[in-house]
């Protein structure tokens, strides 16, 4: 789904990049990040948000599981 590299890069920097089609894949690599920053403290995010439409199931679910992330988030 992301480029790998891309992908660590911005997690280092706790930016969260949602891009392209919205499915399966991606809400698990949104909730893989939002569990790892859990568990380092829940540090502020930045999500940046670049997809073209997809499941809005998904979508809600990945919605939902923001809304109980105790950090400080930024959407762009």
């Amino acid at each position: 789904m992301w480029n790998d590299k891309l992908r660590l890069a911005l997690l280092k920097q706790n930016i969260i990049l949602l891009g392209g089609n919205i499915n399966d894949g991606t809400f698990f690599d949104f909730s893989e990040a939002i569990f790892g920053f859990i568990a380092d403290g829940a540090p502020p995010v930045t999500i940046i948000i670049t997809g073209d439409g997809g499941d809005i199931d998904i979508a809600m679910q990945i919605h939902d599981l923001l809304k109980l992330y105790q950090g400080e988030t930024t959407g762009i």
